[in-house]
């Protein structure tokens, strides 16, 4: 959800000739200590702001000003927590998980052992109502009420025992426009770094000002050095726009992963995937390595997307079901009105899947798209037998401003 406008403002008087590094210490948890900025001075005076701190992405900006001077550098943040769980653990120098910090990935979910809690905002498809019967909760949005005690799913919560979110840099090997709004973006590692990730797991591109976009692996895990990713142009959108409009082959990229728990889990049972646009992504990265490993549990794709062209992979997935006995493709028009040459399945892409499975009690189910897709087809799955331990998802939602805001956009 878009964090509170919350904002620390100094300011300082230097001569104009100046040019200094200011360290902004912070107290908060995710800050990791000190921030530090270099301005351009062009006036005496300036207004130094830090804003959305509670969001662990700061973004400081200048403003001429000429009243109310004061000197110093050391401020420290007293605005709302982030999460009860995630700042006392981190405080206390826990290793405790978490990424979206926006109640959306489910990265950080717990169980509430004792003590009452108000859950917060969160995304339905991130903390299902049996989960919450279950106690569990977020702990990136979730605030105590009262002494609590939790319980968290991890190896160890030893910060030192901890196996952190790595930091890479990789260079824009090759850019390919496989539809009008989608490019495939494929990554190249320095000579003899390779990236260890489970397939359905996805990296934060950083941004120049520290600000995080996500985005799926399409590729499956191996020994490869590259690694491909599928861009959808969000109107408006930061990144996205510098994807198709600027960037070019050679050019640096940071990122921060691997990250997720959107992964094919252990069983018997066959699988439905269910994709929305790009959410093709992580699903085509899942596919490939089940093809790879030789998992022979039958599998359907079901992918919905407005018009044909946005099919950007059909061939592929076509392929896929040629080459593979168990596996079948269902591709789905949602806007096939001016498509008269169509003879595929129209609508929504889940009640196409629901038309053909219409009890979903021995299933397993995989869906990823938009929060709007994902929190629609959630419970008619459940509506229909698939029990909720089943029933796995990984929903985006797309930052389509330049907002300092970190925010899934697959």
């Amino acid at each position: 959800r878009p964090a509170p406008a919350n904002m620390m403002m100094w300011r300082e008087t230097f001569a104009s000739s100046e040019s200094r590094s200011i360290d902004l210490r912070l107290s908060h948890p995710l800050a990791g200590g000190t921030i530090s900025a270099g301005l351009d001075r062009t006036e005496d005076t300036h207004d130094v702001r830090i804003t959305n701190p509670n969001n662990a992405n700061f973004f400081i900006e200048t403003v001429n000003g000429t009243e109310m001077n004061r000197t110093g550098v050391f401020a420290e943040w007293e605005g709302p927590a982030l999460g009860w769980t995630v700042e006392a653990g981190l405080r206390a120098g826990l290793a405790l998980p978490y990424d979206c910090r926006a109640g959306g990935c489910g990265v950080c979910r717990c169980t509430v052992l004792n003590g009452r809690v108000d859950l917060g905002d969160y995304q339905p498809a991130a903390l299902t109502e049996a989960m919450r019967a279950r106690g569990e909760a977020l702990m990136c949005c979730a605030t105590a009420l009262e002494d609590v005690e939790f319980e968290v799913d991890v190896p160890t919560l030893a910060g030192e025992g901890a196996v952190e979110k790595g930091r890479y840099r990789a260079t824009v090997e090759h850019l390919e426009r496989l539809a009008p709004d989608v490019v495939r973006l494929l990554l190249k590692l320095p000579e003899g770094q390779k990236l260890d990730f489970v397939a359905g797991q996805y990296i934060n591109i950083v941004l120049d000002d520290g600000a995080k976009r996500a985005f799926s692996f399409a590729n499956a895990p191996g020994a490869s050095d590259r690694i491909e990713l599928h861009v959808r142009l969000v109107p408006g959108g930061r990144f996205t726009t510098h994807v198709f409009e600027r960037m070019r082959v050679g050019d640096p990229i940071e990122f921060e992963g691997p990250v997720g728990r959107f992964t094919l889990h252990e069983g018997e049972r066959p699988i439905l995937f269910i994709a929305g646009a790009t959410g093709f992504a992580p699903i085509k990265s899942i596919v490939e390595d089940a093809f790879a490993r030789g998992i022979g549990r039958s599998m359907w794709l079901y992918w919905g997307v407005r018009e044909r062209k946005d099919l950007y992979m059909a061939e592929l997935a076509e392929r896929w079901a040629r080459e593979h006995a168990h596996f079948r493709f269902v591709p789905v028009l949602s806007d096939a009105d001016g498509d008269p040459g169509w003879s595929g399945r129209r609508g929504l892409v889940h009640e196409a899947l629901l038309e053909d499975h219409p009890d979903l009690t021995g299933f397993e189910v995989y869906a990823c798209g938009s929060t709007r897709m994902v929190e629609t087809a959630v419970p008619d799955f459940v509506a229909h037998g698939l029990p909720e331990n089943f029933c796995y998802s990984d929903a985006f939602v797309p930052t389509a401003a330049p907002t300092p805001e970190a925010t899934a956009a697959n």
